[in-house]
């Protein structure tokens, strides 16, 4: 019976071992389970912020290609309406000359005019 007690409390202990390794074996699995999803969460991080930065510099790209449209734009309406204003002022003027001739014209017949009643 002693034997037996003592095979038997010592088939406990080794069954306790057993516990205790195969725990901290899953313990272990565990824990380079966890370190390789941080690892792996870590670099997909970076990839997130190396595309974010990316997408950064395309956006400012394309706002600042829509300025230099925009400002492309705005010089082309400018230069249209200087285009516009100087037709309008070239039309003014020759009207002016056209207005000056005709005034230069009856004056020169009022002046023939009186010429000739004073003749008279």
């Amino acid at each position: 019976n002693e034997t037996g007690a003592a095979t038997s409390v010592h088939l406990n202990a080794e069954q306790e071992k057993a516990r205790e390794a195969a725990a901290k074996e899953k313990a272990d699995a565990a824990a380079k389970k966890a370190e390789e999803m941080r690892a792996h969460a870590q670099g997909l991080a970076t990839m997130v912020n190396e595309t974010a930065a990316a997408t950064s510099v395309h956006l400012d790209a394309e706002q600042e290609a829509a300025r230099a449209a925009a400002a492309q734009k705005k010089a082309e309406e400018a230069e249209k309406k200087a285009k516009d204003i100087k037709e309008h002022a070239q039309a003014l003027a020759s009207l002016v000359n056209e207005s000056e001739a005709v005034t230069d014209m009856a004056l020169s017949q009022e002046v023939e005019e009186a010429r000739a009643a004073l003749r008279d």
